[in-house]
């Protein structure tokens, strides 16, 4: 008999900053935005709203536009 263990989806964010300075929440599944001129702010973040309060860090420190 087999046993199956069911682990919930890993849902990982990142913060990245486009080349004009705006930056966004990416949900990183592994695929990177299309194209060049952006870069990762952050490694993999777990959750959402955490990822929301690292963006407004980030615009309250004028990193992002």
């Amino acid at each position: 008999m087999m046993l199956a263990i069911n682990t919930p989806a890993q849902a990982d964010w990142r913060i990245i900053q486009w080349f004009y300075g705006d930056c966004k929440i990416w949900f990183d599944k592994g695929i990177p935005p299309f194209g060049g001129g952006w870069r990762a702010l952050t490694p993999r973040i777990p959750d959402y709203g955490t990822a929301r309060y690292v963006l407004q860090g980030f615009y309250d420190r004028r990193i992002c536009r």
